[in-house]
C-alpha cells in the first residue's frame, strides 16, 4: 500500500520528466543534424532554397523553422577562422594583406509538445540552436 502511494506521487512524476526530456533532446539532436544537414548542402554549392530543404528534412518528424544567411568579411590572413568587424552582403574588396572570407549562418528553430507538461516547464517547449562556420 505505501508504494502505491509512493509511486503515484513520486516515480510517475519522475517518469513523466524523463518521458518529456527525453522527447526535449531528441529535438535537440534533430536540429544538430539539420544545420551539418545545411553545411553539407552549402560545401557542395547548392541554393539557399536547397539548402533549407536538406536542413528541413534531416530534422526528422516536424517542421522546424530554418534560417539561413551568409556574411563576408575581411580577415587579417589566411589563418584567420575568427569573424569581426564590418559584415558585407557582397564579396569585399579588402586592403592588401586581408582576405575576403566568407561565413554562413544556420538557425533552427522548432517546438516540442510535451505529452505530460509538469509545473515550471512551458509547452510547447521551444528548441533553438544556431551555428555559424566559415565556408570560403
Amino acid at each position: 500500500m505505501e508504494f502505491a502511494l509512493i509511486g503515484g506521487l513520486v516515480l510517475l512524476p519522475i517518469m513523466a520528466g524523463t518521458v518529456d526530456y527525453g522527447l526535449v533532446l531528441t529535438s535537440y539532436a534533430g536540429a544538430t543534424r539539420a544545420q551539418q544537414a545545411a553545411f553539407m548542402a552549402a560545401l557542395e554549392g547548392a541554393s539557399f532554397s536547397s539548402i533549407q530543404s536538406a536542413a528541413t528534412t534531416a530534422y526528422g518528424s516536424g517542421s522546424p523553422q530554418v534560417t539561413v544567411s551568409t556574411a563576408w568579411y575581411c580577415a587579417p590572413s589566411a589563418q584567420s577562422w575568427t569573424h569581426s568587424g564590418t559584415s558585407y552582403s557582397t564579396e569585399p574588396n579588402c586592403p592588401a594583406g586581408y582576405l575576403a572570407t566568407q561565413y554562413m549562418t544556420v538557425a533552427v528553430a522548432a517546438t516540442v509538445s510535451l505529452p505530460v507538461p509538469l509545473p515550471g516547464v512551458q509547452s510547447p517547449y521551444p528548441v533553438t540552436s544556431t551555428t555559424t562556420v566559415r565556408i570560403q
